[in-house]
């Protein structure tokens, strides 16, 4: 007897013995049996009545329990709820194997949520074009929230806080020149800031410190004024800048500070040590090299020692027998 492709079959012994459980891969072809007895078993037979002459009980087709997928597509189709027609707004719902499609009305709606709710997502504002010095002190920024924690820059409360600062930035970029700082000063430098001091050694703000040339299309960096050059408006607008930056920082810091602070403090910490390994390492091989040139240092003065000793010897051996002949004489 054949059964169709796909077709399971199984034989139970007793009403509570564990089955037999095989499953027909081609029509008249061969059978996979997937469980013996509870089981788990992999074992292909050419067909249906090899695989139940390998079974202890020797049972007969009749005997086996049959599920093919024409029999779950019909338990399917007796499951589909008719269609349902909404009376109130004219609009037609019809739910297919347990999926239900929405109106227009509906769909519409869902659309505009959902544009909604990208219109709300906040990009991070850091173009990688922009090239202005005001800006590089927020790189850096950039950088170190990624690396203590990346998460945070898809959070979108420090979206809003850093797009703010860099707007900050951007809106006096004639009077702000940042930079990055060095690699031995980039977990020390640019983060922690309080006050004007520490915001002064990432972020310098003078006033016309950097200006725009239109015929390079380049922004100029000019020299920093001395106090004479120094006036009671420029020295008002610097205030005023510095203000409006440590304000925007401080709601940037406040957000992620929890996680990048005690990461740059460790950072550091191992920065440190490992200066100081590298210290330790550099002064114990300098002691080794002073040490063997100052050996062999020594040698070469005992050898020049053990020379004069011998020779002074041999000296002093034939003045000996010069005046011993004197005596004989």
């Amino acid at each position: 007897m054949t059964f169709p492709s796909k077709t399971i079959l199984r034989f139970r012994a007793t009403t509570d013995s564990d089955p037999y459980v095989a499953v027909v891969l081609a029509e008249g072809g061969n059978i996979l049996e997937v469980k013996r007895g509870g089981v788990v078993k992999r074992e292909i037979y050419s067909s249906v009545e090899e695989w139940l002459q390998s079974i202890d009980e020797r049972p007969t087709v009749e005997q086996l329990e049959v599920k093919s997928n024409s029999d779950e597509s019909h338990e399917t189709d007796t499951k589909e709820p008719a269609a349902q027609i909404n009376g109130s707004d004219g609009v037609e719902s019809k739910s297919l194997g347990g999926k239900r499609k929405t109106g227009k009305k509906g769909g519409k709606e869902e659309e505009k949520e959902k544009e909604k709710e990208k219109e709300k997502k906040v990009k991070l504002n850091l173009s990688t074009s922009d090239k202005t010095p005001a800006v590089q002190w927020a790189r850096h920024l950039h950088r170190i929230i990624k690396e203590a924690h990346s998460s945070l820059l898809t959070n979108q409360a420090v979206i809003v806080a850093f797009n703010r600062l860099v707007d900050v930035l951007l809106k006096h970029r004639m009077h702000v020149f940042s930079f990055v700082p060095s690699s031995c000063d980039k977990y020390r430098s640019g983060i922690e800031i309080s006050d004007r001091d520490s915001l002064k050694k990432i972020c310098t703000i003078r006033a016309n410190s950097v200006s725009y040339s239109e015929d390079s299309g380049r922004y100029i960096i000019r020299s920093m004024y001395g106090s004479n050059r120094s006036t009671p408006e420029t020295r008002d607008l610097e205030d005023k800048v510095n203000e409006e930056i440590l304000e925007a920082y401080r709601c940037l810091f406040d957000l992620v500070k929890d996680h990048v602070v005690p990461y740059i403090h460790k950072k550091n910490d191992e920065r440190i040590a490992k200066k100081n390994m590298n210290d330790m390492i550099r002064l114990s091989e300098r002691i080794e090299r002073i040490q063997s040139v100052y050996e062999e240092e020594l040698k070469r003065r005992q050898k020049q020692l053990e020379y004069f000793t011998m020779s002074h010897e041999k000296h002093m051996a034939s003045l000996r027998e010069a005046m011993a002949r004197v005596m004989t004489k």
